[in-house]
């Protein structure tokens, strides 16, 4: 959950993007449950003294960094959804001429 859902209950398209970076996280972890071993107050504790899921095991740089950015602090600097779709389709290979 986001700072600002957590301090304020303040849910955006902004605060989306937070949980889409997680999203992205479980997926490269393969499942792995984010923050776990930690009760809820310790994860709130943890988001609001700027810390973020470390870099699942095997996962492009790129991609981690997209995760980042996603987890910025300050809502307005996290990625528009546009941006989040161009970078994954930047660091997809082209499988169109393999499906030919």
């Amino acid at each position: 959950m986001p700072p600002e859902a957590i301090m304020l209950c303040k849910f955006t398209i902004d605060s989306d993007v937070w949980s889409y970076g997680v999203v992205l996280w479980e997926i490269f972890s393969y499942g792995i449950q984010p923050y776990y071993g930690m009760s809820n107050e310790e994860v709130i504790k943890y988001v609001r003294t700027d810390n973020v899921l470390r870099r699942p095991q095997g996962t492009p740089q790129e991609i981690y960094d997209l995760m980042l950015d996603c987890w910025a602090i300050n809502p307005t600097d996290r990625p528009k959804a546009i941006e989040i779709s161009n970078g994954l389709e930047r660091w997809t290979p082209d499988l169109s001429a393999q499906i030919e």
